[in-house]
């Protein structure tokens, strides 16, 4: 895995077939391949990147819930 990240931006509600907007999404991001270590500091490298967006998922964090069905259960 070359990348792992929640969407944080509870203000978008909706796909937009832009990646780079819609792994921001509420929801659980991960991607397979390319580490850009030039960029990262990585210490290994792959030729292809591939992104995986879930939506509408359930995350426990350290045994707790933190979102469920893609809400975020903890508020700011």
């Amino acid at each position: 895995m070359g990348e792992f990240a929640l969407g944080t931006n509870i203000g978008v509600t909706g796909t937009i077939n832009n990646l780079l907007q819609d792994e921001k999404i509420p929801g659980v991001h991960i991607a397979f391949g390319k580490t850009c270590p030039n960029q990262t500091g990585a210490t290994w490298d792959a030729t292809a990147h591939v992104d995986v967006i879930a939506r509408d998922c359930d995350v426990w964090f350290d045994g707790a819930p933190i979102m469920a069905r893609g809400k975020f259960l903890v508020s700011p």
